[in-house]
């Protein structure tokens, strides 16, 4: 089959295009969730300070974690984003958009990691895939 040299070089045609579509298929995806990934980022930065913003008053005094929790529950978020208002001295969760985790401790249900470095530099900007239900944070 392969004796003909018309055979040999449409072979050699067909290798070289499938090898260099596989490289750009690559770079293409790569550079797609690069940007998929610093939009989502864009979008949690400004609904964290969209949501502070309304929540928190100007004023110093700091309102009830119930009155907190209810204007939380009036913000409308995308599907599959969360958003936690966290004390910093207890690590309580004041209030949250899943209920399933208000007033547990942060440290035992979020990832420590990204935890410890909101505390330290304010926001945090971290790849954290949790383990436990394959919910990527």
């Amino acid at each position: 089959m392969f004796k003909s040299i018309r055979w040999r070089l449409s072979a050699l045609y067909f290798v070289l295009v499938f090898i260099a579509m596989t490289i750009v298929g690559v770079f293409v995806s790569d550079r797609l969730e690069d940007y998929n990934l610093s939009l989502i980022r864009e979008n949690l930065l400004v609904i964290s300070n969209t949501t502070v913003l309304s929540i928190l008053p100007e004023s110093t005094l700091m309102p009830s974690s119930e009155e907190m929790q209810q204007s939380m529950e009036k913000i409308a978020l995308p599907v599959g984003y969360n958003v936690y208002l966290l004390d910093i001295e207890s690590y309580e969760i004041l209030a949250t958009s899943n209920k399933t985790y208000l007033g547990k401790n942060a440290m035992s249900v979020l990832d420590s990691r990204a935890l410890m470095k909101a505390f330290t530099d304010g926001s945090v900007d971290m790849d954290v895939l949790n383990q436990g239900d394959g919910v990527s944070v």
